[in-house]
């Protein structure tokens, strides 16, 4: 609720500072006095155009702050709610702040219109705008649970709907890609490279291109090694001689064993080389195969700029990837699978919350069909509108629209275009009465409620805002006696030297206001008697 409200330099006044109680507080005051100033400065915290205007005369700047109470009792963090607005001559926007935060203009008046409402003639008025209408009739229906329902069903919806077009874009934007890397990968996967494959056809195209040098090579070192006087047989002899000389000298046994190691080891080389020598191919049917693999391998590792061959397989392997990754992103029918099914659970959730509106808003229009009489609104009818969308949307399948009538045969329009302040003031109150206790805003400010009612009526006013007021904290500026004699607390707005004043009213004093309110300026004895008979009438209701 409001616990506090701070003017300074604002309209009329220099200086008002006033603490708020729970319950229905009347605002009086002689015409012209302010009595409407509080409810302006509401106003502007909650969003409303500012002005140089609203500045006293000679000051440079006007302030307005608010404190409400959010907190359920316990006193933990947050529980309150501070925000000031600052309306300067000099600078071209206004400044908003949030528990001493500069804060952007619209989170302060959102958080200022979810604390208070303001029902009146003032073009903020949230009635007035069609979000508020549909809010209403929700909670008039115990639907706040399936309008977010709808509402993330809606935001589902529109996520997968968004990932169908996208992969949709993406497949169209990739096919060249994909069927280019189809090809590319095709084709390396046709060359069969490995690494392994590539190092021995490496070997074997050196070898087979020098396979005539390799055999007239190893047939002329065989020679030296075999013919008469060559290296195997000069080591044999020398050998064979060792042998005689280390039997008479063991110091020879070493060189001995030597030259005979040496021996065996050109023997066992000799072996090698002619069984080499003997399989060297010159087959140029795999001379062909190995230079096509060789040749193959290079030219595509040219094609894709690649270092050298032995880096194709790591190439067709990237190649690869990002082709499984264009094909995850455009997989089209699983995004429209997905598509499809948040697009029935929209589909449902909103039939579901359609059903609520359409039954809750005749029964709406019925109860308050049943007060506007009293508020002496007698040939005014309200409709609740549902109006389908073309498409459903994050409030749901329709449209909800209040029109209104004031005067029998006149055909049902906007509440703005029909509705007087006063009138739509008093629709606020039908409606907030209707509403039971489903409004978020915890306090609920009136202005002109009483405009253009008396007698009757006007004791109906105020003990309709009575009755609101044991649920929900009620400011109202009136005029009339009956509902401020109504009222759980007292306030008397007045001019004074210093600018306009709200001062408190004790019984004795609030007996005299509502007298002065019945009878005028000149106070009889007749009309403060009336002035505690109201007064007694309402604490017995």
């Amino acid at each position: 609720m409001l616990a506090r409200l701070a003017l300074r330099d604002f309209v009329l006044a220099r200086e008002i500072a006033v603490e708020l109680e729970e319950g229905f507080c009347a605002l009086t005051g002689e015409t012209g006095a302010g009595k409407s100033l509080l409810v302006e400065a509401l106003a502007l915290l909650a969003g409303g155009r500012a002005s140089a205007s609203v500045i006293r005369p000679g000051a440079k700047a006007a302030e307005v702050e608010a404190a409400f109470w959010t907190g359920d009792g316990n006193g933990g963090d947050g529980d309150e709610l501070i925000v000031r607005r600052i309306i300067s001559r000099d600078a071209k926007k206004s400044r908003a702040f949030i528990n001493g935060r500069h804060s952007p203009l619209a989170e302060m008046a959102a958080k200022t219109s979810a604390a208070v409402e303001i029902c009146g003639q003032h073009a903020h008025y949230s009635l007035l705008k069609e979000p508020a209408q549909r809010r209403l009739l929700d909670g008039y229906a115990g639907a706040e649970v399936d309008a977010e329902k709808a509402a993330v069903c809606f935001r589902n919806w529109r996520a997968n709907a968004e990932a169908l077009k996208t992969a949709k874009k993406t497949a169209e934007k990739q096919t060249a890609e994909r069927e280019e890397l189809q090809r590319e990968c095709a084709e390396l996967n046709a060359l069969g490279f490995t690494p392994q494959r590539w190092k021995e056809s490496c070997a074997r195209l050196l070898r087979l291109e020098h396979s005539a040098d390799l055999a007239e090579g190893c047939a002329e070192v065989l020679r030296a090694l075999e013919e008469s006087g060559g290296a195997e047989e000069s080591l044999a002899a020398a050998g064979k001689t060792l042998a005689r000389l280390s039997r008479r000298d063991e110091q020879l046994k070493d060189a001995e064993e030597h030259i005979s190691a040496a021996l065996q080891s050109l023997q066992e080389g000799a072996r090698a080389l002619r069984s080499y020598a003997e399989n060297i191919s010159s087959d140029p049917r795999e001379l062909a195969e190995c230079e096509e693999f060789v040749s193959g391998a290079h030219a595509l590792a040219r094609k894709h700029r690649l270092a050298q061959p032995s880096l194709l397989a790591e190439c067709l392997a990237q190649k690869e990837e990002r082709l499984a990754e264009i094909s995850r992103a455009a997989d089209i029918e699983a995004a429209r699978k997905q598509e499809e099914k948040s697009r029935a659970d929209l589909q449902k959730a909103c039939k579901t919350l359609s059903q609520k509106r359409e039954r809750t808003a005749r029964k709406l229009e019925q109860t308050v069909a049943a007060l506007l009489p009293q508020l002496a609104m007698r040939e005014a009818r309200l409709w609740a509108k549902l109006i389908p969308l073309s498409e459903p949307g994050a409030s749901g399948a329709e449209k909800i629209e209040l029109l209104i009538t004031t005067r029998k045969g006149a055909q049902p329009d906007g509440i703005r275009q029909v509705a007087s302040g006063g009138e739509l003031s008093r629709l606020g109150l039908a409606l907030q009465i209707a509403g039971g206790d489903f409004r978020a805003a915890p306090t609920v400010v009136f202005d002109e409620v009483d405009s253009g009612v008396g007698g009757a009526a006007a004791a109906v006013v105020g003990s309709l805002l009575k009755k609101l007021g044991r649920t929900r904290q009620v400011l109202c500026v009136t005029h009339l006696a009956q509902v401020a004699a109504c009222a759980d607390w007292h306030w008397r707005v007045q001019s004074s030297a210093n600018g306009a004043e709200v001062l408190p009213l004790d019984e004795k004093a609030r007996v005299e206001e509502i007298a002065r309110m019945s009878g005028g300026e000149e106070i009889t004895a007749k009309a403060r008697a009336h002035a505690a008979e109201l007064r007694e009438r309402a604490r017995a209701n």
